[in-house]
């Protein structure tokens, strides 16, 4: 059966404040897992038949995110939404529909998130079930379990507890809940819980279910911190390469390096004599002094991002 198409939104515009000082200069949808930026891995997942634009919102250091946009190979197919003032998640969903319009959803994902979610079979669920208010993609996920379920529908964002679910940066939403919405700046998650307070149906999917994922397995991290973004790069490391180091063919390594644990040296490094590496990423043409010490750490030319967990 041929299922209706949608539209879809990548999240995109935020400052990244959990990985400063590295997005005072680098959005955190160009943070590259092993070496693609992570919108990049987005609209690839969202390229599909089911979807006819992709859109993304861009505010901070939006230049950056054009100048990717324009050398991606999609112009025809994304479509970026320049905001002058930060309009949060809610207002970024309103004025997706306001340019793309109100006669198809809206799959709204998340530009900083490695998840494993067929949006396919996403969509296909949506219109399964009557094309309700919004359809959230759930799942298990300490600490971040806060939202109440029952049956399949979410009944509270805040309440946690041992049988509350986090919610994935993956949804679908009927424009008809954003129809009387005013274009200002709002939280969507507020918008869902005034939804529910109406009656209006939002309605949850366990993401890991296998019929939603396309891969071997389930895959979820967020990396809006440098625990997430050094898991999410092993991930990929795992999924791409099933190894635990990767070191680019145009990185230049000195004598005595000791790898430890999981290392990813990028394309141009130049690691000097005698550096031991453990559980870390270097970033593109970085240069590591001989003698250094380097553990649990994402470098960049920006600074250091340690992962303290």
């Amino acid at each position: 059966m041929k299922w209706p198409s949608g539209h879809a939104l990548v999240l995109a515009a935020g400052r990244g404040t959990r990985l400063l000082p590295v997005t005072d200069f680098v959005p955190k949808p160009l943070f590259h897992l092993l070496d693609i930026p992570s919108i990049e891995l987005v609209v690839q997942k969202l390229s599909i038949p089911e979807i006819d634009i992709i859109s993304v919102n861009v505010f901070h250091l939006k230049e950056q995110i054009l100048a990717w946009s324009r050398s991606s190979g999609r112009e025809d197919r994304i479509r970026i939404l320049e905001e002058q003032t930060l309009l949060g998640t809610g207002g970024a969903v309103k004025n997706a529909f306001e340019h793309l319009g109100y006669h198809r959803p809206l799959l709204v994902y998340n530009a900083d998130i490695l998840c494993s979610v067929d949006p396919s079979a996403l969509l296909r669920h949506y219109f399964e079930l009557g094309q309700p208010a919004s359809l959230l993609c759930l799942h298990k996920r300490s600490p971040f379990n806060k939202l109440l379920v029952r049956g399949s529908d979410i009944v509270s964002f805040s309440a946690p507890g041992r049988d509350a679910l986090a919610y994935t940066g993956i949804s679908v939403i009927s424009p008809d809940l954003f129809r009387d919405v005013p274009l200002e700046p709002a939280s969507l998650v507020r918008i869902w819980e005034d939804a529910i307070k109406e009656g209006r149906p939002i309605k949850a999917v366990r993401a890991e279910e296998a019929k939603f994922f396309g891969h071997p397995a389930w895959i979820w991290e967020d990396i809006g911190t440098p625990c997430g973004y050094l898991e999410a790069n092993w991930k990929m490391l795992k999924t791409r390469h099933n190894a635990e180091t990767w070191i680019s063919p145009t990185a230049q390594t000195g004598s005595w390096l000791k790898l430890k644990g999981r290392v990813i040296i990028g394309d141009g490094a130049d690691i000097g004599d005698n550096v031991f590496i453990k559980d870390s990423v270097i970033w593109p043409d970085i240069k590591i002094e001989k003698d250094s010490w380097i553990e649990n750490t994402v470098v960049t030319p920006h600074g250091r991002l340690l992962c303290c967990e």
